[in-house]
């Protein structure tokens, strides 16, 4: 074509810059060093581009990366992974978010539509926590009977616990 509109050559540039991000993004060693590795790869996107570009005869004459930034999906990740880090225990947390989610449901929150009068949410959300409080609640009381000394009856010989105070084969005071 002998002739271009503006915004045709803009969605055209874009388009190459988006299919070419990919490779330039080599330099980011994880998501924590994406906003340092900013400059390395605004660099090697403008030397790429530049080859690309002058196919088509077209040159380049700078071009500069201002912010790139992970999806929300994967800022709620890492959101949540820090949160478990602090709490220390991936169930609290969990217990934390159910309740969280309910309270949110019930106050008709936007984010989460309007779920204040659904009861399946309610419904499930108990259930998780009592789940969660349930399987809680077993671990303790396996350690606890881990933790307890076991001893025999001085009158039938009989196996008891150190913390009861009468036998409970032959009543004997222990």
């Amino acid at each position: 074509r002998s002739s271009y509109d503006i915004t045709e050559l803009e969605d055209f540039i874009q388009g190459q810059i988006i299919e070419l991000l990919p490779g330039a993004l080599k330099f980011v060693k994880n998501i924590e060093s994406l906003s340092t590795s900013q400059e390395k790869v605004s660099k090697e996107l403008e030397l790429v581009l530049e080859e690309k570009l002058k196919i088509f005869g077209l040159k380049l004459l700078e071009l500069q990366v201002l912010s790139i930034s992970p999806g929300q999906e994967i800022l709620k990740a890492m959101e949540a992974k820090a949160a478990i880090k602090t709490i220390g225990d991936p169930k609290a947390f969990l217990l934390y978010q159910a309740a969280q989610s309910l309270s949110q449901g019930v106050s008709g929150d936007q984010q989460f539509g309007d779920r204040g009068n659904d009861p399946m949410q309610m419904m499930l959300g108990l259930m998780l926590g009592k789940n969660i409080m349930t399987e809680s609640n077993k671990e303790e009381v396996t350690q606890e009977r881990v933790s307890i000394k076991k001893s025999f009856c001085k009158n039938c010989n009989s196996e008891i616990v150190l913390k009861q105070k009468f036998c409970g084969e032959c009543g004997g005071k222990l």
